[in-house]
């Protein structure tokens, strides 16, 4: 499941323009799933975020990380405000 709605096939599903994916779905009055993406010391990170009125409930990281700093990372963004989470994330995947 976590490959399929990170998937760029399925980031197109609902876009209005076919040549960007969306990055943003609306499943509720106010929870949305988010796609972000960002690079930190030549690594990609790339995030799935459910969040309800714009604060992180559940995070999926995908990256070259190892995977225990992955789910640690994960962790640590659950109740963080979705437009700090590069903030969040930026320092503990420096850290080797």
């Amino acid at each position: 499941m976590e490959k399929q709605l990170l998937s760029e096939e399925w980031l197109h599903l609902h876009a209005q323009d076919t040549d960007e994916p969306m990055r943003t779905l609306k499943i509720s009055l106010d929870a949305f799933v988010h796609a972000e993406e960002a690079r930190m010391n030549g690594t990609v990170i790339r995030g799935t975020f459910f969040a309800r009125n714009d604060v992180i409930e559940q995070a999926i990281l995908t990256s070259d990380l190892p995977e225990e700093k992955r789910h640690l990372l994960e962790n640590s963004l659950v109740g963080v405000p979705l437009k700090r989470w590069r903030e969040v994330v930026e320092p503990l995947a420096v850290i080797p």
